[in-house]
């Protein structure tokens, strides 16, 4: 079970174009956290010659845009306990 803090919603059913948050294979055998990974790896020389924080912000903020806008979602997993207290 997941929670989109974007509305405070519980997903149950993940696409495969959410991207998971969190570390280890779970997360990162996901196919969505997979074509996340490829595309900051496109963006990270421009993220890298970046000069101004204003300017690493506004990749960061067009990475997530471009995640969202082919219907990702960015979830995290519950622990039992949360998932328990839902």
């Amino acid at each position: 079970m997941s929670n989109d803090g974007d509305n405070n919603q519980y997903i149950l059913d993940l696409n495969d174009i959410d991207v998971l948050c969190g570390r280890g294979s779970g997360p990162n055998d996901r196919a969505g956290n997979i074509d996340f990974r490829n595309l900051v790896l496109t963006r990270k020389a421009e993220y890298l010659a970046a000069t101004t924080r204003d300017a690493k912000g506004r990749i960061a903020a067009e990475i997530v845009a471009n995640v969202r806008s082919r219907g990702g979602r960015f979830l995290k997993k519950l622990s039992p306990q949360q998932a328990k207290d839902a």
